[in-house]
């Protein structure tokens, strides 16, 4: 990752490492380990002021809190997904 972030949280997600900034910035991304690669995201259309990340371990009513059809929004968006060199 050659670029500079400040306010930042990271998450791991289905094998890949995401670099979020709290604020709005262009310079979110994730690294795919499988591939070796960094990859740009796809714009978050939301206020990240302040926002954290954590994980939540044994919640009993877990799906309750997560994405219904998560599997089709990781499908979107990996597509959405530009790789970091083409930029």
């Amino acid at each position: 990752m050659d670029f500079k972030y400040e306010h930042i949280n990271t998450e791991v997600i289905d094998d890949m490492i995401f670099v979020i900034s709290r604020y709005f910035s262009n310079c979110d991304a994730c690294f795919k380990y499988k591939e070796n690669r960094w990859c740009k995201m796809t714009n978050m259309d939301v206020s990240r002021s302040n926002m954290s990340t954590c994980v939540v371990k044994n919640l009993p009513n877990q799906s309750d809190y997560t994405f219904k059809h998560r599997d089709k929004l990781m499908e979107e968006k990996r597509k959405k997904m530009l790789d970091w060199e083409n930029q």
